[in-house]
């Protein structure tokens, strides 16, 4: 036998089995190709809606918390109107009389004019005995 290439050589039994297996490989492998490239087209599209969906979920909550916070404020505000009508009305009440800090804090209690006495703990009562 000698090294050189042979090209005019006659063909074999087994030669054509061998090229129809691998034409049919050949073929298996593009439709396998081709059958990954469509799954792997429609995972893309579920992720991409699902991301979408993502965003929008949370533009929502966005949304939804910051009217949460409004319609708490509106709730508050109203529930201290009447405490600053009344507060407002007292000042105008007392806006004639005008006291210094020491007499003002005096009589912060009780009936106007009526000095209160500061707490110094438990009293203690004289026994007679």
């Amino acid at each position: 036998m000698t090294d050189e290439p042979v090209f005019d050589r006659e063909p074999v039994a087994g030669d054509e089995d061998k090229t129809s297996d691998e034409a049919e490989a050949a073929e298996q492998v593009s439709s396998d190709i081709t059958a990954l490239s469509a799954e792997r087209d429609q995972f893309k599209d579920i992720a991409v809606r699902l991301q979408a969906d993502f965003e929008n979920y949370r533009k929502r909550v966005t949304m939804q918390a910051g009217e949460e916070a409004q319609r708490a404020t509106a709730r508050l505000v109203e529930e201290l109107l009447p405490v600053l009508d009344a507060c407002e009305a007292a000042f105008a009440h007392g806006a004639g009389a005008h006291r210094g800090p020491a007499e003002a804090g005096a009589r912060g209690h009780g009936h106007p004019g009526q000095a209160v006495r500061p707490h110094r703990g438990r009293r203690r009562h004289a026994r007679g005995g």
